[in-house]
């Protein structure tokens, strides 16, 4: 396994583990061979103890659709974006600011 690009939000988000709700400021990409592996990068600056394993071979797949959710988030106001977060996250109890 080899570290490819650590990616740092702008904005703090939250992520779920095993161990509950943690704290987010960015997404840790790693090479695992025929695999991507994503972690959220937690407030003190780690990997946290949650994977996401992909598929090389669908990564065109992956990346479409998060091209699709961009554009679309595009025509959102911001409003509408935290808004919709925050009833996301009040499904998993975690705090708000």
């Amino acid at each position: 396994m080899s570290k490819i690009i650590d990616i740092w939000y702008k904005k703090q988000t939250f992520y779920i583990g095993r161990n509950g709700a943690g704290k987010q400021i960015g997404l840790g990409f790693t090479d695992c061979g025929q695999f991507i592996a994503l972690g959220p990068i937690n407030s003190k600056r780690n990997i946290a103890n949650c994977r996401l394993h992909i598929p090389k071979s669908q990564l065109p797949e992956i990346i479409s659709v998060l091209l699709d959710q961009w554009k679309s988030a595009l025509i959102k106001s911001e409003t509408q974006e935290e808004s919709a977060m925050d009833k996301h996250l009040q499904k998993f109890d975690v705090p708000q600011e």
